[in-house]
């Protein structure tokens, strides 16, 4: 500490060196973690809003009419439909994300049974909606250096892994992010 006081009352300028590159290294930091927590906060955010949209689209496009009639009886242009309408409203392109689209969007039905249910011994009608977003985050282009990323995802319907793929550029001050949801409506 003596040291750096005597550094600090030379007059020769070493002092002003290092105190301007240990404040650009710091500021190299700070951008770096908030870029990291930008991106953390969008994922957290558009994958909420991507399961609350899905489980809301699988409800709105099931036929209560037939349910009460114990038919499970669902229109998936609806489903889709429905997605789409409430992912779009409720994603909102601001000041962070510059663009967002759903990639793969699939509506599956699994004939009834016990998948998934835990202990329970009858078979039950289970609609799943799959579907997988890219975005794109403004950040600083010191970070953006990525220029095409894979995602393995666990497809639990087919047991095995899928890859969604995407490529971006670098520098341009835009992070690519996937962001994948699977809602499941299981009747009862």
């Amino acid at each position: 500490m003596r040291n750096i006081k005597k550094l600090r009352n030379k007059e020769d300028g070493a002092f002003s060196i290092l105190f301007v590159i240990l404040t650009l290294i710091a500021v190299l930091f700070v951008v770096g973690y908030i870029d990291m927590m930008k991106q953390s906060y969008v994922l957290n955010e558009v994958q909420g809003v991507m399961d609350i949209s899905g489980v809301s689209a699988l409800q709105a496009g099931v036929d209560k009419e037939k349910l009460r009639q114990e038919e499970f009886v669902y229109s998936e242009d609806r489903i889709l439909s429905a997605f789409y309408e409430l992912v779009y409203k409720g994603i909102n392109t601001g000041d962070t994300i510059s663009y967002r689209k759903l990639t793969n969007v699939e509506v599956t039905e699994k004939p009834p049974s016990v998948w998934g249910l835990g202990q329970t011994s009858k078979a039950r009608h289970q609609l799943f909606l799959d579907s997988t977003m890219i975005l794109r985050i403004k950040t600083s282009s010191q970070f953006d250096t990525i220029t095409n990323k894979e995602k393995e995802y666990f497809d639990s319907k087919n047991n095995q892994m899928m890859t969604v793929t995407f490529n971006g550029t670098t520098g341009d001050g835009e992070t690519e992010l996937i962001v994948r949801s699977v809602s499941r409506l299981v009747y009862r």
